[in-house]
């Protein structure tokens, strides 16, 4: 175990001797940990040790191959993620960017995954910027509202980063009027809020003109 994102949390490093390659585990800070991440190393790794190695205050990982009778080292190169605070509305469909990767070589080499913060998380879409900056992009759908920890994790070989931001998540309002009663012209302004899956109408403001 070390933490490999700079975060504070405890991530977890497997050795997978079946699969010649070593799993990383990022921790989510919930109690969960995010999908795991394979990195190649030598035949049958049998176990892994973590450590600065190169001291740049990033942990690095070494595995020790028995089919091999070698060591593989995966040094940490920082990854650097931007992460955006996005606005969504409950039960609506939130699609756009959501952080910027810099320091990555190849957008066909880095994964992103984003943790939206209520319990779900989704790989995001990469596109290269003209800078050589690349963009996470990602889709989902808010069921409450409320402010949520939004975590992008991105990896590019054993190069890896993580950062967090906000996303705010507001009840989606709309606005109606209603005309009530005959040879009077008695407008009431409501805002319809959905909350959840059931949907409250509130009074706002009454205005109202008799023609007696």
């Amino acid at each position: 175990m070390g933490d490999f994102t700079g975060d504070g949390l405890l991530d977890i490093v497997i050795a997978n001797a079946h699969n010649n390659n070593v799993s990383v585990l990022v921790n989510n800070g919930d109690g969960t940990f995010a999908p795991h991440q394979e990195f190649a190393v030598g035949s049958a790794p049998v176990g892994v040790a973590v450590g600065d190695f190169t001291g740049d205050g990033k942990l690095d990982i070494v595995a020790t191959n028995s089919n091999s009778n070698n060591a593989t080292v995966l040094l940490q190169s920082p990854l650097v993620v931007q992460v955006n605070t996005i606005h969504a509305a409950v039960n609506t469909p939130f699609t756009g960017p959501v952080a910027t990767i810099s320091g990555a070589s190849s957008v066909n080499d880095t994964i992103a995954t984003i943790n939206w913060g209520d319990g779900f998380t989704s790989p995001g879409t990469l596109t290269t910027n003209p800078d050589g900056t690349l963009t996470v992009s990602g889709s989902h759908t808010y069921m409450q509202p409320g402010t949520f920890l939004l975590t992008v994790t991105a990896t590019e070989g054993a190069n890896m980063g993580q950062r967090t931001g906000q996303a705010i998540v507001q009840v989606n309002t709309i606005q109606a009027t209603a005309n009530v009663f005959e040879n009077t012209n008695i407008q009431h302004v409501f805002s319809l809020a959905t909350v959840g899956a059931t949907q409250h109408l509130i009074a706002r403001q009454w205005n109202a003109t008799t023609g007696w």
